[in-house]
Parts: C-alpha cells; structure tokens; sequence
C-alpha cells in the first residue's frame, strides 16, 4: 500500500510536469531562440539516455554514440536527396543500420575492458569521419543539405519551430520510459550486475555477451532515431558537426552530472548543463577567452568531485531531510 501511495504521488508530480511542458510553448511564441533552447534540452535527454543505458547501466563506456547519431542522419537524408522517400522510412533504415553497426562493432570489441574499450571506440568513430570527410557521395567535408519541401508530417518539415517541440519532447518521453522500463526489468538487473563485476555475473549463468550487445544495439537504435529527427530539424549535416566527440563527451558529461545509471539523472543533467551551456556561451563565449567552456567544466568537476552520485543524489537526500524535519 505504501508503495502504491508513493508511485501515485510520483505519477501525479510527473503528469503536472508534463503538462506544463505541453503549455510551455504558449508562452515561447515570441522567444524562439528558448524554444530553440528547449528542443536541444530534449534531443541530449534522449541521447543521454542512451549512453546511459550502455555506460550507466553496462559500465562500458562508449565514445561512438554520435557515429550512430550521424547515421541516422546521413541514411534519412540520403534517401530524401536520392530517392524522395519520406523521413520516417530513413528513420527506420537508418536505426536498423546503426542497429548492424553496433551489433558487428560491439561483437569485436565488447570482450575489452575500462580504457581499452574507451579506445576502442574513439577509434571506430574517427575512422568514420574520416572516411565521410572523404567521401563525394555522402558531401565530403561540405557536408549534406536537406531539400525544401512543402510543410507537412510527410516531410517533417515545418516553418515554424512548435512541431519539432512537441516531436523531440516525445522522443525524449519514449526514451525515459524506455530506460524507466528497462531499470525494473530482469535485463536491468543483469546489465547492473555485469557493471558491478563481469566476472562474478558470468559465473552466475548471466550471458554478459549477450547482454552487453543488447545494451549497445539498443543505444544506438535511439541515437539514430533522434539523429534523423535533428536532420530534420536543422536541414544540414556535415562530418565535423553530427560526427563530433564533443556530442558523446557531452553526453557522458550530463549522465555524470545528473546521476550515473538513474532514470532520473540524463534528464536533470540535461536540463541544468544545456541552458546553462547556452547562457554561459552567449555571455561569456562571444569573445573568444572560452570563459564559457571553463565555468562549465568547474561546475562538473565540483559535481564529480564531491558528489560521484550526481545530482540526483543531492535531491534524494534533501528529500529526506525534508521528511525527517516534517515528521520531527
């Protein structure tokens, strides 16, 4: 009974939240740039999502999430410039190639540990780039620019940037629930076992292998949808924007910051670090002294430094001190 009040009043203060984000833009009609704000907000929720499930949950940390970003991306467009096929096809393509991609990747390399699988993926995700930097057909280093085509969900494609809102807040939502999901499930379970020690889960019976490759195909299943989305979005792809390390880097950052292997911690890392990035860089960054990268950095050094459990921690433990002084 208890446990049933509890996830009543959790379900209560997340459907008032996600009401307020459903208003939200009726506000923002005259402030796109916050808007703006907003869909990068839930586009690195999404991706830390992602790299949580493999680095939070898994305990493998990966740096090759925004090849399988840039995937997604490159296939939708590709097959948009070449064939007109809608969005929605190239979003299906393209997450069952980062979903090969990852399978094939992760076979050979998901046997190596801490630092050397780290390596492993800097690698894989810089010879990527390097050959699309290379390569005429996907637009070399110039990159790729969408088509305009007439506004539609066909397309998806709008003037206006309210749609793309309400798509990113619903892939962010999909992707919450979908970790939220996994968290309570048997693989959940499995994959905090295979974090905590391998070597102990395998004389268990668990099939770390297996469950290590699930973790990374499912990763990269969400970083290619959101990728194709932000395609979409943006109308324009080249290697050093979608191909950068600094969008895994940043991912890894905000999981570290808001909560490793939590539910919770992607989307508050998310929402504290990017407006803040923003600000800082608007403010600070404009003169070129990276004033901006350097306040940032401070900030997730402190978190990481004196508080490992990220954010989310500090919140449960004010929680609590809060309940002690109300029932004192």
């Amino acid at each position: 009974m208890k446990n049933g009040m509890n996830f009543f009043k959790k379900g209560k203060w997340l459907f008032l939240i996600l009401i307020a984000l459903l208003l939200l833009p009726n506000f923002l009609k005259d402030e796109p740039y916050v808007l703006h704000v907003c869909i990068i907000v839930f586009v690195y929720v999404s991706l830390a999502q992602a790299w949580n499930l493999i680095g939070g949950y898994a305990g493998q940390i990966s740096f090759v999430n925004h090849t399988f970003f840039a995937i997604g991306a490159y296939t939708s467009t590709m097959l948009l410039i070449y064939l007109n096929l809608t969005p929605w096809i190239g979003l299906f393509v393209g997450m069952a190639i980062a979903g090969c991609v990852a399978y094939v990747l992760g076979f050979q390399i998901l046997h190596l540990k801490g630092h050397y699988f780290a390596v492993a993926t800097i690698a894989f995700a810089e010879i990527v780039k390097l050959l699309f930097l290379n390569w005429r057909g996907v637009g070399a280093a110039y990159g790729l620019s969408l088509p305009l085509k007439m506004p539609s969900f066909y397309y998806l494609m709008w003037s206006s940037k309210l749609p793309y809102y309400y798509i990113f807040l619903l892939v962010a939502i999909i992707s919450t629930i979908l970790i939220y999901t996994i968290d309570k499930s048997k693989a959940g379970m499995y994959f905090r076992s295979i974090k905590q020690d391998e070597d102990g889960a395998k004389h268990k019976g668990i099939d770390t292998r297996y469950y290590k490759l699930l973790a990374f195909v499912i990763s990269a299943w969400i970083c290619a949808l959101v990728g194709t989305l932000y395609a979409q979005y943006i109308l324009y792809i080249c290697p050093r924007s979608c191909m950068d390390i600094m969008i895994s880097t940043k991912c890894i950052l905000i999981v570290l910051f808001g909560g490793l292997g939590t539910v919770a911690g992607p989307v508050l890392g998310a929402v504290i670090l990017i407006p803040l990035a923003e600000y800082t860089r608007i403010k600070l960054g404009g003169g070129g002294q990276g004033w901006d990268y350097i306040i940032y950095g401070l900030i997730i050094l402190v978190i990481v430094l004196y508080q490992p459990q990220g954010v989310y921690s500090i919140l449960r433990r004010c929680k609590k001190n809060v309940q002690k002084m109300l029932r004192s």
